[in-house]
This record gives structure tokens, sequence and C-alpha cells, in this order.
């Protein structure tokens, strides 16, 4: 600023000439200029302004430099009614100052809302009175804006951080947008359907009852028109519209009294889907220009917007999940209730005829019926006891439990259930301890519930404990009694036991007698100890046992009815102990089936399921046909396998420990077990089950219940699949046999041809040397005679013919080489200069004698790794030929150049030569192969030589002709290699 001072004639101005300023003048205007800070001064009558560079951005484009000595009243015109009388104050001897105080300037071309924290202060001058205002101030625009915005946004956050339903959001939305009209002059909410068009104006703002609103803004087709709703969409981001007044016409502007002249439309963005909820269109302050900032508070405002949407659909979309769940729960509860009932005559009739025909002592079932009547009977009492336990489930489900109080010798009953166990333990190896001594009060109970608890309990002890005890105890507590059955079985992880008592939850991975089961039994338990006015828990350590207890409270004071009272009776769902030991029967029931006699020993098939009675019967279809071994899980079965691998497995799928999908898996990883044909035996149907079946390994998947004749022929396929592919893998490897008999054969003749050639190369080498010696010396016979001069002639031919005899020597020997990748090839670092020098002495002369022009063309500076020798041997094949192959008026070219877009350089030899036909260029490089059209006079060896010595250098050779054009022969190599190690 001082040099805008000094550059200004202030004898035009009213404080005169510098020379004549008062000192305290010029002390202010030296303190203003020597500071950094933002400062003012206004002097004398008229305010003349001094400011310094801290002060600059106040004034912006528009006043700075005109402010520069000229009056206050002037250069602030827009804002004196404001200011004005506060410079008089101050010349008057009264400071005045401010915080965060509104300033409206035209700085930038438009009217800015500007804050500013100020002090307005008195100078002195010498005759003690004032001369002028000091005005010290920091701009605070940026802080005040900020923390209006963040205001609104989180006034936002609060008003749509709990709506639960779209609408209202959009509607808290547009109420906290409205709170805040210096920002937001107005602003429009659409809402876009899920299927992508269509737009609904769903909230606005800043909008009175008496304002007047364009019709396109409301209109869905005029809005689309209007709004660049499509290019937000497509570009998922926001668009500027500058021209809303040249659109819509005046426009409200909230807090101001101008009317915006822009907007910024936001598309509400969801993630993962096409079209956005919808758009927010909001009008710019007509004070406040759309820069950065302004953008990114609105985009956090539509960020907001959409994390409100997004809630609202998702709770709404949750509660309607939730919704139709309990619809189908209740659905399915009276689904189970009726099929449960509809189960129930059916079996009746089923398990009546079959327990009649084994009571028949008149006309008694020959033993192998009875057996199957047996069989059938024990099925029946299980799939008896699965439908009363869902239809009490049912009943829980749909509150139609009916409880019948009655007072009960609970240690009576609870023994007597508890002595249906005894044979049962007995024949599981455990040992059944009953302490429950008698006490002092019948209990209120329901006696069929309170043998539901207790079977269920001591069913579920059975089915997990295999070595040691399972104690049942009953202890009077006073106001409780409490029933204890522990075990000393498998125990429960800690992380599971929280779920114990959830229904259809099952501990995956643990290890029990079967693998059947519903997952409802422990929380079939619990719901009916609640309906007793008790409760029941577990505790557990894994590897120890389980204890589970069950409280229930004693008296009548509990009860819902009075003692004795009686509700409506429903249908009994009690079978008794005898399904509980039915189903026990299986999970113990037959030792595994060792392999028996028959006809067909020499087959065996391998049999695996937990069910008992499944192994019997399975047993019983497969002896007559084949050897049978039945194990009654999957460890056994994988150790019988590798013991003695059978020909067939035939394995259920859900069973205890390794199951038949892990069983499988582990037949597959093992060499001696990988080609056994395995089909799986599930319950399980449906597409899903059977490629989870297939893709586990296995070769077949049958779906339970299945007839005996599919079982019977989908095993006899598999087996006769099985001896086809054993016979063509002998075939195979027969076949591998021969192949590689034959080419150790090859690998032989390779070697024996190498070790003959050797032997041959070294055995004509020493004739030809001793050959070469004499023709030497005849050479230098002084031509005396004509008879001296022929023989001198004859000599060089006999050389020359020697020298081409060596040429094809070492060419048969680099090709030994080659074939047995042992060509020796020493890399150093070569000045290609050098290398096309030593190729142009070698072969100019050669080229000048039978006239032809041999030119060289290259790169400055090149420098490659290579076997020198080597490379000058393959660029010598390639000249030789080109000299062999061009007429006399030809020429030939060697060039040498960096190959484009790699590292690599590329060699060109080139000649004019008749060309080569399409046909023949694909056998230009194998060994001993002549072109039809070419003299015969070479050993065919040369360019398959090259072809060697290239690649042994990690480059490549090709060949570019056309008949009567000439051939071009090209080698890249890597500018950069390494000595081999």
């Amino acid at each position: 600023m001082g040099a805008l001072m000094r550059s200004i004639d202030w004898t035009r101005t009213p404080v005169g000439a510098p020379g004549t300023w008062p000192q305290s003048l010029r002390t202010a205007v030296s303190i203003l200029l020597e500071s950094r800070f933002p400062m003012y001064i206004a002097w004398g009558p008229q305010l003349v302004q001094f400011y310094n560079d801290g002060y600059r951005p106040v004034l912006g484009a528009t006043k700075h430099p005109a402010a520069m000595g000229h009056s206050a009243q002037s250069t602030f015109a827009e804002s004196w009614h404001i200011i004005g009388p506060m410079f008089e104050g101050v010349r008057q001897g009264t400071a005045v100052g401010s915080v965060d105080w509104m300033l409206p300037l035209d700085r930038n071309g438009y009217l800015e809302e500007c804050y500013f924290t100020y002090s307005y202060s008195p100078i002195r001058d010498e005759s003690g009175g004032v001369g002028g205002v000091l005005v010290t101030l920091t701009e605070t625009t940026g802080r005040v804006l900020g923390e209006r915005r963040l205001r609104t946004l989180r006034d936002l956050a609060a008003r749509v951080g709990a709506v639960k339903r779209e609408q209202d959001a959009w509607r808290e939305a547009a109420a906290a947008l409205e709170t805040n009209g210096f920002d937001i002059p107005f602003a429009l909410l659409y809402r876009q359907g899920d299927a992508g068009p269509g737009l609904e104006l769903v909230a606005t703002t800043g909008w009175g009852q008496d304002t007047a609103t364009p019709a396109a803004l409301f209109g869905t087709d005029a809005a689309s028109a209007a709004w660049p709703f499509a290019e937000a969409t497509e570009a998922q981001g926001p668009r500027f519209v500058p021209d809303v007044q040249a659109r819509f016409g005046p426009l409200p502007g909230g807090r101001w009294p101008e009317a915006p002249r822009t907007a910024w439309l936001f598309p509400i963005t969801r993630a993962g889907a096409e079209h956005p909820y919808g758009f927010l269109v909001a009008g710019v302050s007509a004070r406040r220009a759309p820069d950065d900032d302004y953008r990114g508070f609105l985009g956090l405002v539509a960020d907001h917007i959409a994390t409100a949407l997004g809630n609202a659909r998702a709770y709404e979309e949750e509660k309607k999940r939730a919704e139709a769940l309990a619809e189908l729960d209740r659905a399915k509860t009276a689904f189970f209730s009726n099929v449960s009932h509809e189960f129930r005559t059916p079996l009746t009739l089923m398990l009546g005829p079959i327990e009649d025909g084994l009571a028949d002592a008149r006309q008694p079932l020959p033993p192998a019926q009875r057996e199957r009547q047996e069989l059938v009977r024990r099925n029946g009492l299980r799939l008896q006891k699965l439908v009363n336990t869902l239809l009490d489930f049912a009943r829980l489900e749909a509150g139609r439990a009916r409880v019948s109080f009655v007072p009960t010798d609970l240690s009576a009953l609870t023994v007597d259930l508890a002595s249906n166990f005894d044979s049962a333990a007995t024949a599981a190896g455990l040992t059944l301890r009953v302490d429950c001594p008698a006490i002092p009060e019948p209990v209120y109970v329901d006696p069929s519930l309170w043998e539901k608890v207790v079977l269920n309990l001591l069913s579920n002890a059975f089915k997990f404990t295999f070595t040691g005890e399972i104690r049942l105890a009953l202890k009077w507590l006073g106001e409780q009694v409490e029933l204890t059955v522990q075990d000393t079985g498998i125990g429960i992880p800690e992380e599971e036991l929280p779920r114990v008592f959830e229904r259809f939850h099952r501990v995956e991975g643990a290890r029990g007698r079967s693998h059947e089961g519903t997952g409802i039994g422990l929380a079939l338990v619990q719901e009916l100890v609640h309906l007793h006015g008790g409760r029941v828990t577990v505790t557990s350590t894994l590897g120890q046992g389980s204890t589970f207890h069950v409280l229930l409270p004693t008296g009548s004071a509990h009860l819902p009815q009075k003692p004795g009272a009686k509700e409506p009776a429903l249908p009994s769902t009690g079978i008794g102990p005898g399904a509980f030991l039915a189903e026990l029967s299986q999970w113990s029931g037959p030792e595994p089936v060792a392999p028996r006699s028959t006809a067909h020993a020499d087959t065996r098939i391998l049999v695996v399921d937990d069910n008992a009675d499944m192994r019997v019967y399975l047993t019983r279809l497969l002896e007559p046909r084949w050897s049978v071994e039945a194990v009654n899980e999957g460890g056994a079965a994988l150790a019988a396998a590798l013991a003695r691998p059978p020909d067939l497995i035939l394995s259920d799928v859900m069973m205890p420990g390794v199951n038949g999908l892990q069983l499988v898996q582990a037949l597959r990883t093992d060499e001696r077990t990988r080609a056994i044909p395995i089909i799986l035996l599930s319950a399980r149907a449906g597409e899903e089950a059977t490629i989870a079946g297939l893709d586990s390994g296995a070769d077949d998947y049958l779906v339970k219940p299945f007839s005996a004749n599919e079982l019977i022929a989908r095993v006899n396929a598999q087996l006769t699949v099985a001896r086809l592919r054993q016979e063509a893998l002998l075939a195979e490897r027969a076949h591998v046999a021969e192949a590689e008999r034959l080419l150790e054969e090859s690998r032989r003749a390779t070697r024996l041809r190498e070790e003959t050639l050797a032997v041959v190369s070294h055995d004509l080498r020493s004739p030809l040397t001793a050959i070469r010696t004499a023709t030497e010396l005849l050479q230098r016979l002084p031509p005396e005679s004509e008879a001296t001069a022929r023989a001198r002639k004859q000599a060089d031919a006999i050389r020359r013919s020697v020298d081409r005899m060596n040429r094809l020597i070492e060419d048969l020997l680099d090709l030994a080489s080659i074939d047995t990748g042992t060509l020796a090839i020493e890399v150093r670092p070569q000045p290609v200069e050098e290398l096309l020098r030593d190729a142009r002495e070698l072969f100019e002369p050669q080229a000048a004698e039978k006239g032809l022009g041999l030119v060289v063309e290259q790169e400055p500076g090149l420098t490659l790794w290579c076997d020198r020798e080597r490379l000058l041997q393959a660029l010598g094949n390639l000249l030789s030929n080109a000299l062999k192959f061009t007429p006399a008026g030809g020429s030939l070219l060697l060039r040498v150049g960096s190959e484009p877009g790699t590292d690599d350089l590329r060699f060109t030899v080139a000649d004019t030569g008749p060309g080569i036909p399409a046909s023949v260029q694909p056998h230009l490089f194998d060994r001993y192969w002549h072109a039809s059209q070419r003299r015969r006079d070479g050993h065919g060896l040369g360019l398959s030589i090259t072809k060697g010595i290239v690649e042994s250098h990690g480059g490549h050779v090709w060949v570019e002709s056309e008949q009567g054009r000439g051939t071009a022969f090209h080698i890249t190599l890597p500018r950069e290699q390494r000595p081999r190690a």
C-alpha cells in the first residue's frame, strides 16, 4: 500500500501534500503501514481514507484501489446509513466496537453479507481534538457462516434422526431448512418413484401464504423440464442453475430482500441404487457467492436427508418384514396344528393294527415278519412323538395350551418316569442314578406336562452322554422344588448356553449319539416350565457335562385358577415313555454290521448311518447281491475305508461328528480312496441340497424316502461306472507307460546321435586339417611352370572345399548343442558399431565381387549385451543367404535400430532378390529344408541355426517377403542381458 500512496497526487485531496500533513497523521499512517493487522484511517471532516495491505481484502475488487485518498462516504455508500453515524460519534470523541457485526458491502459486484469484529477509535491531532478515525478489525464472515450452517445441520439431524416414516422425513427436513432463510432462501424437495420416472414435490420452504409460486415448480412435467434432474442423475452429483430468475421470475429471498439469482440442484442419492430418493433444489442467497463452501454445505444437507430417508425406509421395510414374519409364524403355527391333527388319524390306523398283530398270540407272526413290524412300530412311535411335539408347540404359540393343575406326589411321579430308562442306560453302558426322596407336600402340576419335561431332559442327557452317568434328583426348597438332571456328557460351549432353549437351535458340530432331532425338545421344556410358573436354567463345562435345573413354586398362590378348577380339556398329546425309549433304541441300537459272505463277496459296500433301523434296513436290501459292512458314524467309516477300501460307500448326510459331506471330502483327498464311488442319502430334498452333495465329491445323491428298487438300481449303476472307469484308467496307464518308453528311446537315440556326431566330427577334422595344410604348401610353390600353376589352382579349389566341410561340421555341432540346450553363449556388452564394422568387412568384398551394393545403417551409440561371435554367425548366415539369392545389380541392407515401444534392438537384413512365396515362409527355419525355387547347394541348416542363436539370446527372428519385391529378415534382441550362471 506504500507504493499506492506514493503514486497518488495528494495535493488534489482534502489532506493536501504529504509535506503539509500534521505530525499526528504522519505518525498514524506510519503505524498503519508497518502493521500486519488490518487497519484503516479516515482523516478530517471529509474522512479521507488510508489503509494497509491487511485491510485490502475488506474492500474487494470493487472498492480497491479507488478507495485510497477518497471519502469514506463515497466508498461505502451502500452501507453509509449504518456506519456514517458511527464515524460521526467517534469524531465527537466516543470510541465504538462490536463482535461479529454484520455489514453489507458491495465489494465484488453484489451486495455481500459480511461480518466483522471491529474497533473505531479517535486519533487526536496537535490541537487535542479528533483529527481522524482509526479502524482496526478482523473479518469473521467465514466463522459466522460456518457456525450458522453447522447449527442448521445439527437441527436437521435432530429433526430427522428419529423419524420412522418416509413422509415424516421429508416434512421434518423442510422444517429444519425453513429455520435458515439466510443461506437457504427457498428449497424444493422432490420425491422420485422407485422405478425412476415420475417426480412429486413433497415439501417446500421459503414461500409464505401470500407468496405466489410459479406453476413450473410444482407440476411434475414442467418441473422436469425446468430443472436439470436428468443431468444430476446421470452425473450422480449436483448441478448449478445460474439463471433461476430468467426461468421463473423473482423467487423468495428468505431473510434478505433480494431475490436469489442462482440455485443448486442435488440428487438425494441412495447407495447401490440407479435412481436417487429424490432431489433438493436450494436457492443461493443473493448476498453470497455460490462457492465451494456453499456447495459443500448444501451437499451435507442432501446427505443428511438421504441418510434420514434411508433409515426411514429401512425401518418401514423392517417393520413390514416383522409383520410378514409374524403373519408367517401364525400361518406356520396354524399349519402345524392342522397337519398334526391330520397326521394323528392315519398314525392311529397304522400303529393300532401293527400292535394288534404283534400282540396276537393265536396267530403269531413269523420271526422275519415280526422283526419288520417292530421296525415299523418303533418308527411310527417316533413319528407320533414328533407330531405331538409340534402340536404342543402350536398350542403354546396360539395361546391355547390348557394346564390342569392337580396336587401331585412329584417325587413318586418323577421316580416312575425315570425308572423306564434303566434298561436303556444299561444298554448304552451308562449308570442312571435317581435321587428323589419324599417331599413334605404335594406340588400342583399338570402330570402330563411334567411327564414331557422329565422325559425330554432325560432323553437329551442320553443323546449326548457316551460314558459315565446320568443323575436325576428332586429337592425340596420350601417355597420351591428343584429338579436336577446332570450328565457327564460332551458339555455345551459357553457361547452356546444363552441359545440352548431357543426353538430349532442346534449346536453346530456337537457330537451326539445321533444327528436326528428337531431342535425343539428343550424349547418345549422351557415353555412347559413357564406354564407352571417356574424357570429352567443350564450350567455346563465343555467336555465334562451339563446340568439342567428346573425350579417350580410350591403351594397354590401362583396358580391362574383355584385348585381343582378345570378348564375345557384338549385332546391329550402324551404318548408316555414308549416313544422316547423307541428313539433311544435307535441311537444305541445294534452294533455295526461286519461284512457277511454272499454270492458276490468280491464286491464290498460300506453302509454309514447313525440310525440303527436304517442300517439294518439297508443291509437287508443289499446283502442278497453284495458283501455289506455297516458302521454308525463318519469317523468309523473313514477308518474302515482307509483300512480296507470298499467298492462303494452308501452314506447318510446328517450324522454326529463327521457328517456325510465331510466324509466325502476326506475320502476324496486320500489317494487310496479317491476313486471309490459314493452315494449320499439324505432327508433334505431340493436342488440346493443335491448340488451341495454332488459338489462335495459324491457320485450320486438319493433323497429319502426312496424305493428299494431305486436304491439297488443306483448302486448297481455306480458299480458299473466304477468298473468301466477302472478299466479306462488301466488302459490309460498302459498308454502312458508306452509313451514314456518311446520318449526314453528317443532320448537315447538323441544322445547316441550327439555322441556319434562328436566322434565323426573329430575324425573328419583330422584328415581335413592335413589336407588343408597340404594345399597351403602347394599354393606356396613358385609359378615357374604350367604344371605348377595348375597344381596351385587345384589346391585352391581343394582348400575351398575343406573350408566348406569345416563349416558344415561346425553347423552340425551347433545344431546338436541347440537341440540339447547346451549352446555356449558368453554374453558381454558389445558396441553395435563394431559388430556392423566386422560384418561389413567380411561381406562387402563378396558383395562387390558379385556386383551387389551393401548398405549399412545404424543409430549411433548403441550397445548390446550379446555373444559377439554367435551374433556375427547369425548375421553372417542371413547375409550369406541374401548374397546367394540376390542377382547382380541388386543391393543388400544391414540396419540396426531401437524397436519402438520396447527396450529391444532390431537387426534387419534385406535384399532385392526374387522374394519368397508365402506358402514357403512358415518352413524357412526348419532344418534341412530347401525352397523348391531356390538352389539346393546349401545344407539347409543356416536359418535353423540362426533361430537357435537368436532364441538363446532371448530374442526373436522372422521373415517378411513378397515375390518379386525382395526379402527382409528381422531379429529383435533385448538390449540388456546378464551373463548366464
